[in-house]
């Protein structure tokens, strides 16, 4: 059974991680992990209230859906602490809650890029919305640099998902997008190109998500880490509508 790992800080925004993840994994037949990394700088009755409402909700999807759900603990960087527990565990996606521009700070240029960075695995990102079946996603590309094993990893998960997975590209991508259609099932390609005078690309993307009433934004984290593809990730990522992210 594919294995998903849920991260949360144990802090009442997290709680949607968390029970988002374990939504996930019910419909879609998951195996899920809850995974809480304890730092140098918090201590162990932090958050305790939020602490047992995360195990209690466990306790309650083992007990309701059999869903065989654990909650663990390990010490050390939250980024390094990922890292090996997706490499030794074998999951194939990682599920996490931002605290936007607060707490965790952005999800760019903080612990949470290092995982981003430094894991083989599609990550989901989600804010406060609650989990609906992902039948219709939209992956925006901007520049053909892309990780190709995390393109093969996401549309594996597409594909298990059943989802229908739609290209929005720049003028300049279309080659891309129609070389890799085939990867994901009934695919289909929108260009979109930049208006000089108006919203930029992220903006229309995240318009263009609402329009079509999407489930989720795919990301492909660009090779290059230029502060305008940093802003596009940021934008992307923080979308008001509260549309998940699934990234890499």
């Amino acid at each position: 059974m594919k294995k998903v790992l849920v991260l949360t800080d144990f802090t009442p925004t997290c709680f949607w991680s968390v029970t988002y993840g374990l939504d996930f994994c019910r419909y879609y037949g998951f195996s899920p992990e809850v995974l809480h990394v304890e730092t140098p700088s918090s201590g162990c009755n932090e958050y305790k209230l939020e602490r047992n409402k995360v195990e209690d909700i466990v306790k309650l999807y083992n007990k309701k859906f059999n869903l065989g759900a654990s909650v663990v603990s390990r010490e050390g960087t939250l980024d390094s602490v990922v890292t090996k527990e997706v490499e030794e565990g074998g999951f194939c996606l990682l599920v996490l809650c931002t605290h936007g521009k607060q707490g965790m700070q952005s999800l760019t240029g903080s612990a949470v890029e290092k995982i981003m960075h430094s894991i083989d695995i599609p990550m989901i990102v989600v804010q406060s919305k609650r989990f609906s079946p992902i039948n219709y996603a939209i992956l925006p590309v901007e520049v053909p640099e892309f990780d190709y094993l995390i393109l093969e990893r996401m549309s594996e998960l597409a594909n298990i998902m059943n989802t229908r997975v739609e290209f929005v590209c720049r003028q300049e991508c279309q080659y891309f997008c129609d070389s890799h259609l085939p990867k994901f099932q009934q695919s289909q390609t929108t260009v979109m190109e930049r208006s000089l005078n108006g919203p930029s690309y992220p903006r229309q993307v995240v318009a263009y998500c609402e329009q079509q009433n999407a489930d989720m934004i795919f990301m492909i984290s660009p090779a290059s880490r230029q502060q305008q593809h940093i802003n596009m990730m940021d934008q992307l990522i923080f979308n008001i509508p509260q549309m998940p992210v699934m990234c890499r």
